[in-house]
């Protein structure tokens, strides 16, 4: 879809019974959602994960990104019709593709680049400093890792005493020995036309943050997540009873706001509780609105703009896959035997969670103990997204899954739902255990892990 152009409302009705699959999810209005299954959603083009309302004015894509975060994914508005009918509804069937976009690139190509951008950008201190105190992760865990930093400040193209224009990743793939397009199919590249030059610039773009691979079975990165600085905050519901001036109110991740009035001077400041109504009291009446955070985490994709894409790949989007010093052994020393054995894995969500925890094993569990719950950590990529996984099952051999979600699902119902979505789905496939822990002792597992507590472990199948 491109940038510019507005989706009519679905016509629901050219939807037969397995086309769509109704899920826990209800809007306030009452209004139920379902899930793209066996047609693909219109926004990515893809089947699964995505979701459409029942009236089908609103679309929550999980893996093509707007301006208009929703979790781990983005909704989008569709052109609603009083009179819902065909007129103004778009039938799936015509959509064409984005013919700006380019498919994803292969796994060796993704890892080779990825590899080469974040040894370019680098960690800063701040970010290494806080992986190791706030995650407490040690240094070799950082460095096998390979985080990065993203600024914006960091030129990806130079200028010469001549003035003539030099791209960095050009000079960077002609150095190291990589085709001079291979960022082309990369998410989070795209080309940058520029008058007086044939080729478009490449330029690798997201926002401020921590870059966090993603790697496979065999440690090719397949994907970065980034872990944003600063987590924008956005203003909604605002209701005014006043009619003498504008104002505008920003607020920060931690609830401070400010109200400004239309030339920018500030009025008041003040601290807000999110997704409540917070009103002011101002000189000319009050102003009342809801803060609501974005996304803590994103994914790095380049979709909507030129030769960019999105970071789906054969098996959806990514998952990571870490493995224990015990494993790794094994797989370096025997990558054959060890892509064809029988394992057991740990299942999670969250990429840097699966990090932490999984460099915490050995220090909880025994060998001994690992092989019946787990000498790997599978992360998904959010607690909705995990059909990807029951590809990954089949194809690493994997007999046995020890399920880590977050200690807080028994209080979230959505969690909840998509838990027992999930355990449905793989207890006719592996034996099922749950991991359950004490909530003092961390929401996380990767926080009971590092709390040195062993969750209590219970087999749910045969």
């Amino acid at each position: 879809m491109s940038k510019e152009e507005k989706l009519n409302q679905l016509d629901m009705k050219q939807f037969n019974g397995r086309d769509l699959r109704l899920t826990s999810k209800v809007s306030k209005n009452g209004r139920h959602w379902y899930e793209f299954i066996r047609v693909p959603c219109p926004i990515c083009g893809h089947t699964g994960n995505c979701i459409v309302n029942e009236r089908g004015t609103g679309i929550i894509c999980t893996r093509l990104e707007n301006k208009h975060p929703y979790g781990n994914a983005w909704y989008y508005a569709l052109e609603y019709s009083a009179d819902t009918n065909k007129s103004n509804a778009t039938v799936m069937a015509n959509r064409p593709s984005d013919p700006n976009q380019v498919p994803i690139a292969k796994v060796k190509q993704l890892d080779q680049v990825y590899r080469l951008l974040l040894l370019f950008y680098g960690l800063s201190k701040d970010d290494f400093d806080s992986l190791q105190s706030k995650r407490c992760l040690s240094e070799d865990a950082i460095k096998h890792n390979h985080y990065g930093t993203f600024l914006n400040s960091k030129k990806q193209v130079i200028t010469t005493d001549d003035g003539k224009l030099y791209s960095v990743w050009r000079l960077l793939f002609k150095k190291t020995g990589l085709p001079l397009d291979s960022w082309k199919g990369v998410p989070g590249f795209y080309g940058a036309k520029v008058p007086g030059y044939a080729e478009p610039f490449p330029i690798f773009e997201t926002v401020e943050g921590t870059l966090i691979p993603f790697r496979n079975a065999d440690n090719l990165i397949t994907g970065l997540q980034v872990r944003v600085h600063k987590i924008p905050v956005y203003i909604k519901d605002v209701k005014k009873q006043f009619k003498s001036m504008d104002y505008k109110i920003y607020a920060n991740a931690d609830g401070s706001f400010e109200v400004n009035d239309r030339f920018g001077e500030l009025i008041t400041t003040g601290t807000g509780v999110f997704h409540q109504e917070n009103t002011v009291q101002l000189l000319d009446g009050k102003i009342s609105f809801k803060m609501h955070k974005g996304a803590k985490y994103i994914w790095v994709t380049s979709v909507h703009k030129f030769d960019g894409c999105g970071p789906s790949g054969e098996l959806g989007l990514p998952c990571q896959i870490d493995l224990d010093t015990i494993y790794q052994s094994i797989r370096a020393e025997t990558p054959d035997n060890f892509n064809q054995q029988d394992k057991t894995a740990w299942i999670t969500e969250g990429g840097l969670k699966t990090d932490v925890a999984t460099e915490q094993l050995l220090n909880v569990f025994t060998s001994q103990e690992l092989d019946k719950f787990g000498h790997m950590i599978i992360g998904v990529p959010g607690t909705g997204t995990w059909r990807p996984l029951l590809k990954l099952i089949d194809l690493m051999h994997i007999t046995r899954v020890t399920l880590a979600y977050d200690a807080d699902f028994i209080s979230n119902q959505a969690v909840q739902t998509q838990y027992s979505k999930l355990i449905s789905a793989l207890s006719g496939r592996v034996v099922v255990q749950i991991a359950i822990w004490n909530i003092n002792d961390g929401k996380g597992i990767d926080d009971c892990f590092i709390n040195r507590k062993k969750p209590k472990i219970i087999r749910l199948n045969a």
